[in-house]
């Protein structure tokens, strides 16, 4: 099983901000990073779990390869940005991305789940988040996690009807729907307790 694809919920429907316009571009952008991430390019220079490091030239220059619509101007995401709620946006930051060589790259930097514990974090734009790294996800994580899922594997197997060069391994299958279920019966056990 790509362990390294089992983290990722598609964000794009699932953007809030606390205006209209901003919602829209924000939108606008994690559906573009929804799309490049499901055609297999690896965006993300963190390996901070829930976290999400993204380098807009990176993102520009990857859809403008795909040939797919440009971004919103880079003004637009960048004034839409501090009304971000989901994911929250924590500040642009210099990290040693562990997709280019360990070189630094500049990047907006969200947090993509919920975290709740004792242990304080301070980030970069002074907002504050809770850290227990011993936590078992949340119900509403599970959920989302098995959502992630099977919005994942839909797309891929609608594309894979446009695409008869695209096939797949009926074991990746089989292994993807008993993480599904996994995840379902503890959100189920949690709903009954």
């Amino acid at each position: 099983m790509n362990d390294s694809i089992i983290p990722y919920v598609p964000i794009g429907d699932r953007v809030m901000a606390t205006c209209k316009k901003s919602r829209k571009v924000l939108k606008q952008l994690f559906a573009a990073v929804d799309y490049l991430v499901q055609q297999g390019h690896n965006i993300n220079h963190t390996t901070q779990h829930g976290f999400l490091v993204i380098s807009y030239e990176q993102i520009r220059a990857l859809l403008q390869q795909e040939e797919q619509p440009a971004l919103p101007p880079l003004e637009d995401i960048t004034a839409s940005l501090a009304d971000a709620k989901y994911p929250i946006f924590h500040g642009t930051g210099v990290v040693k991305s562990s997709i280019w060589y360990d070189e630094a790259v500049a990047g907006w930097r969200f947090q993509l789940n919920r975290i709740a514990s004792t242990q304080t974090i301070s980030t970069d734009n002074r907002r504050t988040m809770q850290v227990n790294p011993n936590q078992q996800p949340d119900t509403g994580l599970l959920l989302d996690m098995a959502l992630g899922n099977i919005r994942i594997w839909r797309s891929s197997l609608e594309s894979a009807v446009n695409n008869p060069q695209v096939t797949y391994n009926l074991n990746d299958l089989v292994y993807k729907l008993l993480d599904i279920e996994q995840k379902l019966e503890k959100v189920q056990h949690k709903l009954d307790s």
